[in-house]
Order: structure tokens, then C-alpha cells, then sequence
């Protein structure tokens, strides 16, 4: 049992920093922050909780030691470069770490959307059509910050409260919404999609009130209107 544990955790180390001899050209600037912390323990300690920070620290403090060992320009000058090309030969000899492109990759998601509530918003997006949007109360601040592109109807005790948005609210908390009600919303505020969570049970559905489902996308549906009242 230890010996997996012990596995695993050595494992999940590797996978984090990487290959080659990244481990030691860290365990190494951590010896250097050790030694030359001069009663800055606290201070130091906190480069070493990442890998970037620690190793920038011991290159630095690598150079500027061999610079100060020489009093004449020119012998600075030259050990300064002695001093570069030793640190970059470290770098780059230290292998692949979490900052290498093969580690990273730009978020598709950057705001952090639910993935239901983002594929609808994108959907609507691509729609190519009116981006004023009906939307469940909960889900307006997702809207409005992901693009400004969204007209948004749909506040949750927002400033500028609309009366509409007051009756949305209210039927939005019950389980049974009355569609005819949010349709007539909508419509009367040019919205020509309407967003809706799927965990409702309304007696009669907003299908029937001139909007028909565009898409679905896990825990929201996306209603688009094709009929004018």
C-alpha cells in the first residue's frame, strides 16, 4: 500500500515538472534561497513554493555573485557572460517543465462558464441573428459578461429592476412557469431568443407561444421565436 502511494505521488510530481532534470536544477534553487536568505526565511519561502520563481532566483543571485568577485570592467563584463551562457545551458539542459507549450494550452473556456450554459451562448453567437436574449434570472451575469454582443432580459434584483423581469423572477422560481406569461415577455422586449433550464415543468410549453426549440445543450434549452403573436 505505501509503495503505491509513494508511486503515485512520485508520479504525479514527474507529470507536474516535467522531464529531464528540472527536479534538480529546482532542488538546487532551493538550496541557493537556503543559503543566502541572510534571516529572509519567510521571504524565501515563498519562491519556493514554484518552480519559475525558485529558478529565476538562484540564476539571478548566480550572476550577480559572479559579477561582484571581479573588480575590473572588463572581467565583469566577461564573467557576466561566462555567468549567462552557464545559466542558460542549465535551462535548457533541465528538459521540458510545466511552462513548456506541450503543458499548456489557452482555456476555450476563459470566464469559466458552466459548459451547458457556454455551448448555448456560442450557439447563439454563430446563430448569426439578434443576440437579445431572454434568460433565466440566474444566468444574466454569464450573459452579459461573456459577450456584449447579449441584450439581456432577465435580471435577478439587478439595478434599473424591470416590471417584466420582477414577473420573470417570480414565475422563474416556481417549478410549473407560465410560458404564455415569458413569451409575452420576451416578445414585448425583442427577444429573440429565450433560455430556459431544462428542469422545469410548465402546463403548457413555450412551443406553443411562438418560439420553437434551437437547440439543447445539457442543462439549458435554447428557444428561438419564428412566429410573431
Amino acid at each position: 500500500m505505501i509503495k503505491e502511494m509513494l508511486t503515485g505521488l512520485y508520479a504525479g510530481l514527474r507529470e507536474f515538472a516535467g522531464t529531464g532534470a528540472v527536479i534538480a536544477f529546482f532542488a538546487v534553487s532551493v538550496l541557493v534561497l537556503i543559503l543566502t536568505a541572510n534571516g529572509k526565511v519567510k521571504e524565501r519561502a515563498l519562491l519556493a513554493l514554484s518552480f519559475v520563481p525558485a529558478c529565476g532566483f538562484a540564476v539571478s543571485e548566480f550572476l550577480s555573485a559572479a559579477v561582484r568577485s571581479q573588480k575590473k570592467t572588463a572581467h565583469k563584463l566577461a564573467i557576466a557572460l561566462t555567468a549567462v551562457a552557464i545559466s542558460l545551458l542549465a535551462v535548457f539542459s533541465s528538459g521540458k517543465s510545466v511552462i513548456s507549450p506541450e503543458f499548456t494550452e489557452r482555456a476555450e473556456n476563459p470566464v469559466h462558464v458552466p459548459d451547458d450554459i457556454y455551448s448555448a451562448m456560442q450557439f447563439i453567437l454563430q446563430d448569426g441573428g439578434n443576440c437579445s436574449v431572454l434568460v433565466d434570472p440566474e444566468w444574466s451575469a454569464y450573459f452579459e459578461s461573456f459577450s456584449s454582443s447579449f441584450t439581456v432580459t432577465g435580471h435577478k434584483k439587478a439595478a434599473g429592476f424591470s416590471d417584466d423581469e420582477g414577473v420573470l423572477n417570480f414565475e422563474m422560481s416556481k417549478t410549473t412557469p407560465d410560458m404564455r406569461k415569458i413569451a409575452s415577455i420576451a416578445r414585448r422586449n425583442g427577444c429573440t431568443y429565450v433560455v430556459l433550464p431544462d428542469d422545469i415543468w410548465p402546463e403548457v410549453p413555450i412551443t406553443k407561444f411562438g418560439y420553437e426549440t434551437a437547440g439543447e445543450f445539457g442543462s439549458c434549452i435554447v428557444y428561438k421565436e419564428v412566429t410573431s403573436p
